[in-house]
């Protein structure tokens, strides 16, 4: 596979210039299981919570191999209620499925009605 980049000299904005890799662009990512994936999401057994070196608290969640931040809060609670509000999102989601599932569906939920 040949590559070619072009150098893209520096605007000003940056320390150096960079190179923009002009290759084949194939994308190799194994494509995920949205099912699985937000199945993953909606178990608090799969969050934690860090305190990073600024004093804030960081949530990230458990994927295949590593963990993923998703928010940063300035308490551990507020952290935890973050987490419990992307957890009720995530089942949400869930169970009106996907976007490309939600464009299938036969048509909008009602939520109330008048007399």
């Amino acid at each position: 596979m040949k590559t070619n980049y072009t150098y893209i000299p520096n605007d000003g904005t940056a320390t150096k210039g960079m190179f923009l890799d002009q290759g084949d662009n194939t994308y190799n990512a194994k494509p995920i299981n949205t099912t699985e994936h937000l199945e993953r999401l909606t178990h608090k057994r799969n969050w934690r919570i860090i305190e990073l070196p600024s004093g804030y608290f960081q949530a990230e969640f458990q994927g295949n191999s590593s963990w993923y931040p998703m928010t940063r809060r300035e308490t551990v609670d507020l952290c935890e209620e973050a987490i419990d509000a992307s957890i009720e999102h995530y089942k949400t989601r869930m169970a009106y499925g996907s976007a490309h599932e939600t464009a299938r569906r036969e048509g909008p939920k009602v939520a109330k009605t008048f007399d």
